[in-house]
Parts: C-alpha cells; sequence; structure tokens
C-alpha cells in the first residue's frame, strides 16, 4: 500500500505527547491555545497519514493562513489533505508544492464526492483544451508579516474567481472541472504533470458527521 489513514479516539489523542510541544500532551497544547487564540479548543477527530516514499503529501486550508499562525499549522475554516505520486517511470526530484497545494485548493472548493475511474469518459468532453498552466502561489520564503497582506489580497481574488467560474457538475475528481483552469479536467492536470491521486481528505469547522 501507498498510504496509511488512521484516526484516534479523541479522549486516548488527549493524552498523548507532542515532541513539538516539548513533550507536552495533547491537551496542555489546547489548553495553551487558549492564550494565543483567545477562545476554547476542543479536539473532536484527527486524521493522520503516512506514506511510503515516492508518495507526497499537501495540504491547504481556507481562508489562508494569517500572521499569527505558526509556519507549520495551518488554520482555516475549511481543510485538504492530499496524496500522490509520480506515474511509474517518472522522476519523483521535482518539488510538488505548487501543484500539491493547488489539487488541494481544488479539493476545498469543488468538493469532490470520489478520486473516480480514469478509464471513464466525464459527462462532458472538453474540445480545444487550454495549455495547463499552474497559476503561481504565494512565495513561501516572504516574512510573515508581508505575507498576511499579500495573502488576504489573493484570497479575495480566488473567491471572486469561485463566484464567476462556470464549472461542470461532476463529483468525482478527476473529471471535475479544473478550479483554476475550467477549460481542463483534474485528470488533464494530472496528466500533465504525469501524476497520480492516491487518496484526499476534505474537512470542514464544525462538521459533526465523522467522515473523513
Amino acid at each position: 500500500m501507498n498510504l496509511f489513514k488512521w484516526s484516534v479516539a479523541p479522549d486516548v489523542l488527549s493524552r498523548q505527547k507532542l515532541e513539538s510541544f516539548e513533550g507536552k500532551s495533547v491537551a496542555d497544547a489546547v489548553t495553551m491555545s487558549l492564550v494565543k487564540f483567545g477562545e476554547n479548543l476542543s479536539v473532536r477527530r484527527n486524521l493522520n497519514f503516512k506514506v511510503r516514499p515516492g508518495v507526497f503529501l499537501s495540504a491547504y486550508v481556507h481562508p489562508r493562513p494569517s500572521a499569527l499562525s505558526d509556519d507549520d499549522v495551518l488554520l482555516g475554516h475549511y481543510a485538504a489533505a492530499l496524496a500522490f505520486r509520480p506515474n511509474k517511470g517518472v522522476s519523483s526530484t521535482e518539488s510538488y508544492d505548487v501543484v500539491g497545494s493547488q489539487l488541494c485548493q481544488h479539493i476545498i472548493g469543488m468538493n469532490p464526492r470520489s478520486i473516480g475511474n480514469v478509464d471513464r469518459k466525464p459527462q462532458a468532453e472538453h474540445d480545444n483544451k487550454a495549455p495547463v498552466v499552474s497559476p503561481p502561489l504565494e512565495d513561501l520564503k516572504e516574512e510573515r508579516s508581508e505575507r498576511h497582506e499579500e495573502d488576504m489580497e489573493v484570497q479575495h481574488e480566488e473567491d471572486d474567481i469561485l463566484e464567476q467560474t462556470q464549472l461542470n457538475n461532476e463529483t468525482e475528481l478527476l473529471h471535475q472541472s479544473f478550479l483554476l483552469n475550467p477549460d481542463i479536467t483534474v485528470l488533464d492536470f494530472l496528466e500533465a504533470h504525469q501524476l497520480s491521486v492516491v487518496d484526499y481528505v476534505r474537512l470542514e469547522l464544525g462538521d459533526t458527521s465523522g467522515q473523513t
């Protein structure tokens, strides 16, 4: 298997130690967050990913993290995590940070129900497809204070694009119109970068369904 995915019961998780918090428990970390964010937090559910070499993980949240967020922690109303890999015979030395983030953006915006079958024809074929272009994301090396202001501008632009974009009504990820370039499908985008989706998850703040 390329991916292992599991969850831990919240009461068990709260007692576990976190190396990133100097050995403090998850419960201690939640208590400390009250000082930082000014409101109580609770751990309702969690999802853990572990991948084999050659499989990549990417994550994205919406709205984008503010300058108050830690670089290693993403906080937002919606979140997506994606596991993907290069196709067989393709070198995996390329950095997939931008591509992975863009696919996660799509998952948040389009809320696919399943990955889908590569061999299935979509509901509507795309003729005269536009070239596959990867719109640049923000420079991850910018100072956090400068990044926050720019992120908010990009955030508003993304919201406007989503409102004005005509997309197909596919529920399978591979056959949906790609959010950042609706003239192509997600499958077209993946094939252009010689990638395959292993698995993904989309989460929403306040969702109590427990489904991942």
